[in-house]
This record gives C-alpha cells, sequence and structure tokens, in this order.
C-alpha cells in the first residue's frame, strides 16, 4: 500500500513539474498569455469572470477564438470570416459582426479556458501547499525506504556474520574435539606403552626370582653327587685293602 501510495505521489508530483515547466518556458519565450474575460460577448463558450490561456502562432484560421487588441483593450472573439487580408470576428452572444481588424493585431488564440484553469489559478496557493506537501511525503517515503533498505543491508550483513560466526564456532568445536581425541589416543598409547614396559619389568623380576631359587637346587645336587662320589672312592679303597 505504501509502494502504491508512493508511486502515485510521486507521479502527480513529476505531472506538476513538468507542466509548470512547460507553462514557464512558454511564458518566458512570450508564446502563452492568461487573460481574465469581462464581459459576456462569448457566453456558452466562456462565461464572464473565465481565465483564457491564449497561445501566440503566426497565422489563425475561420473558427478559432482568438484575443486581438483594440482601443477598448483586449477583445475575445471568433473568427467568422478572413477578406483581402483583414479579419472579421463576432462574438458568440452577439448579433452583428465586428470591424476588420488586421491579422497583426491578434495575440493569440484560446486553447483553454474556465474550469480547471479557473480552478488552478484561483486555488494556486492551495496547489503550491499541494505541491509542497507532494514534495514533503516524496522526501518522506524516500528516506523511509532506504533505512529500510539500510536497516535490510545491515540484517543480512548481521545473518552472514551469524553464519560465518557459527561456521567458525563449528570448526573449532570440530578442532577440539579431534585434539581431545588425539589426546586421548595419545594418552592410551602411553598408558599402554607403561603397562607393556611394566608386565615387562614384571616378567624379568619373576625371572630373576625364579633363577635364584633354581641355583641352590642345582649346587645341593651336586654336593650330593660329590658326596656319593666320595664315598664310593673310599668303599672301592677299603675293599682293595
Amino acid at each position: 500500500m505504501v509502494k502504491i501510495y508512493k508511486f502515485i505521489v510521486n507521479v502527480l508530483f513529476v505531472i506538476t513539474i513538468i507542466l509548470l515547466l512547460a507553462y514557464m518556458m512558454l511564458r518566458i519565450t512570450d508564446k502563452i498569455e492568461i487573460y481574465k474575460v469581462k464581459t459576456g460577448s462569448m457566453e456558452e463558450k466562456i462565461h464572464v469572470g473565465d481565465y483564457i490561456l491564449i497561445y501566440r502562432k503566426d497565422s489563425y484560421n475561420v473558427g478559432e477564438i482568438v484575443t486581438y487588441t483594440s482601443n477598448d483593450g483586449f477583445i475575445t472573439h471568433r473568427i467568422v470570416r478572413k477578406e483581402n487580408g483583414k479579419v472579421i470576428t463576432k462574438g458568440d452572444a452577439n448579433n452583428a459582426e465586428d470591424k476588420e481588424i488586421l491579422e497583426s493585431t491578434i495575440v493569440g488564440m484560446v486553447i483553454m479556458s474556465g474550469g480547471v484553469l479557473n480552478t488552478i489559478i484561483n486555488y494556486k496557493y492551495v496547489f503550491v501547499c499541494i505541491l509542497l506537501s507532494m514534495y514533503l511525503f516524496s522526501c518522506y517515503f524516500n528516506s523511509r525506504e532506504k533505512l529500510n533498505q539500510d536497516e535490510e543491508e545491515i540484517n543480512e550483513n548481521v545473518k552472514e556474520d551469524n553464519i560465518v560466526f557459527e561456521n567458525k564456532n563449528v570448526e573449532v568445536n570440530k578442532l577440539e574435539t579431534e585434539e581431545k581425541i588425539e589426546e586421548k589416543n595419545e594418552e592410551k598409547i602411553e598408558n599402554k606403552i607403561d603397562e607393556t614396559i611394566e608386565e615387562k619389568t614384571e616378567n624379568k623380576i619373576e625371572k630373576h626370582n625364579n633363577d635364584k631359587k633354581i641355583e641352590p637346587v642345582k649346587k645341593n645336587k651336586t654336593n650330593g653327587k660329590t658326596k656319593t662320589n666320595k664315598n664310593e672312592l673310599k668303599k672301592t679303597e677299603n675293599e682293595k685293602k
């Protein structure tokens, strides 16, 4: 809804600016004039008090409503005939034709009268306020849209930053997990090595102790054998005697 309203305001504002610029350019080039009608000689078409917008051109045709200068000031009537380079005019509400005039005395042709033109001129200050309000509304909506765009951009950037941060956290957590797993594996390996060393040490100690227990038995056996041999020698000697 806001976008539609903004579009309508912008279009009306642009159209108004274009019309004002066109009017100013035509006034500067002396192509148009605005007059106010004081009599009812063109009644039913142009009323007393109406404003008329006239356009200046090089030649005028029969049937056109023109404004020309005379001793009485400015007169707005319709061209009814053209003879010998002279122009004859007549008011729509008049019964008689006007005196012949030179085409060079014609100021311009009426292109707009009454209606909208009256409203614009009579309420020109109101239209100026409306135009200013339209401009301010347009500026407001543009600034609001810019703020919304900036806010959306900031939110998108924040969202992207959050995603990046989350990815970094995931990577960090993954690295920490891998490091913990690696530490546990190293710890297991160290424990296994220690267990292996302890087991080997215990085996050596046990073997050494077993060796110590076996040696006295061997000595006893040897001693026994020795004694037996000596007794046998003595017995043999006695027998010889």
